[in-house]
């Protein structure tokens, strides 16, 4: 699969909006062209407008997808970056931009190969260059404990905040764990689902956000805990993902 984006000017929007349309999208660009092996790609945009962009690709010659990073300069894609780490096949990269311009991008590979699950690691840059990657998750058990769906966000203060689904938990099942790095510490993994046993399938897919003001974290996913079919669920931190202020889910 190809990389593509189009790109649209806010400014010749925002003024053609005032006229009752907007036709202001360029045409699609390929991000990493004549490379077919593209998935999960990730864009943020930057304190200083730059957008950053992150996604799993597979060079020609190399046997597995790895995470590569490139921006948009004003007027092209910058040359591929391929992030530090082992060669392992690297998914479900996402990226986010702290109010200092540095980055933050999390992903899953296997730490050691097919014998181990898929596990949530963190990379950060700053104007020294990359460093990482770090294990988010526990990394613990075989393949029925793998993680999936990754996301990262900072708050004011230049903390991360990370969630993801892992199977084989409390219940069995998959659950939404989280977990916080501040002050480049990270803090202990938080299960916000818990599902009790019996739950057919349990918790996936989630997604959150950090009110850039304010103290607030927000997370949703989609559920089947109650056996009734997946249905979306929001919980909130009112003190940047403190243990115990969490919000009860609400559907």
């Amino acid at each position: 699969m190809l990389a593509r984006i189009i790109i649209i000017s806010v400014a010749a929007c925002a003024l053609l909006m005032l006229r009752g349309a907007c036709f202001a999208w360029t045409a699609e660009q390929s991000v990493a062209p004549g490379i077919a092996g593209v998935s999960s790609p990730s864009l943020a945009k930057g304190p200083d407008g730059r957008i950053h962009l992150v996604a799993a690709i597979q060079l020609a010659g190399r046997p597995n997808q790895n995470v590569h990073y490139t921006f948009w300069d004003g007027s092209a894609w910058a040359p591929l970056e391929d992030l530090p780490g082992p060669d392992f096949k690297e998914q479900e990269c996402r990226i986010a931009v702290d109010s200092g311009g540095n980055l933050h991008v999390v992903a899953i590979y296997r730490p050691a190969g097919a014998s181990s699950p898929y596990t949530v690691f963190y990379w950060h840059r700053t104007n020294a260059g990359w460093s990482g990657p770090e294990m988010v998750s526990s990394g613990q058990g075989d393949d029925g404990n793998s993680c999936s769906s990754p996301r990262v966000a900072v708050d004011r203060f230049g903390d991360v905040h990370v969630i993801w689904s892992q199977n084989g938990m409390v219940g069995g099942r998959g659950d939404i764990l989280y977990r916080r790095r501040s002050g480049g510490v990270w803090q202990p993994i938080q299960n916000l689902t818990a599902n009790p046993a019996g739950t057919s399938y349990g918790s996936v897919s989630p997604d959150l956000a950090v009110d850039p003001a304010g103290d607030t974290v927000h997370v949703v996913w989609h559920d089947d805990f109650l056996n009734d079919g997946f249905q979306a669920y929001y919980t909130r931190s009112t003190s940047l993902g403190a243990p115990g202020s969490w919000w009860p889910s609400a559907q």
